[in-house]
């Protein structure tokens, strides 16, 4: 829903054809929790603005009381609630007011085409990783809905203001 303009184009597609996507789906109906894909490139997209997306996928099951087992979730599967997601609306709308902080998020490993998010778009340059000197760095790892995502997070130019770094 809606049904109009890019959602059309999403309608009768068989999610469980892509590799990503049933892999997110079989881990929801198995474990019965939510469960997120890696990095995929949604139905949605048109040739305007392409970006990398995620979905996330909650397991409906016939019989809810009989979910204990695995095999119970096999048996009781329904469908699937699901949620797709465009990487940089979402993150842009999640970091609007840190604009002192460069944020990198990629698809498992650090790899140019694992990037799924960049709040600096010269991230890149010709076709290589941008070495930036940055006074704070760190990369880190997070899972969120079974899926893990690599974190590069650093100080921008405007990170602390100019007393606070003779400090």
């Amino acid at each position: 829903e809606p049904f109009s303009d890019r959602n059309l184009r999403a309608f009768g597609f068989d999610m469980y054809s892509e590799p990503h996507r049933r892999e997110a789906m079989e881990r929801a109906m198995l474990t019965g929790e939510a469960a997120m894909t890696r990095k995929v490139t949604l139905v949605q997209e048109t040739n305007k603005d392409v970006q990398p997306g995620f979905l996330l996928y909650l397991p409906v099951y016939k019989n809810p009381a009989e979910t204990k087992t695995i095999e119970d979730r096999k048996r009781n599967i329904r469908g699937f609630v699901y949620n797709p997601f465009r990487a940089h609306d979402l993150m842009d709308a999640v970091l609007d007011q840190f604009n002192d902080i460069e944020v990198e998020i990629y698809d498992q490993d650090i790899e140019k085409e694992n990037i799924l998010y960049a709040s600096d778009s010269t991230l890149f340059t010709g076709g290589e990783l941008k070495n930036r000197e940055s006074e704070y760095k760190i990369d880190t790892a997070i899972s969120i809905a079974g899926t893990q995502w690599k974190l590069r997070i650093s100080s921008g130019n405007e990170f602390g203001s100019i007393i606070e770094r003779r400090q």
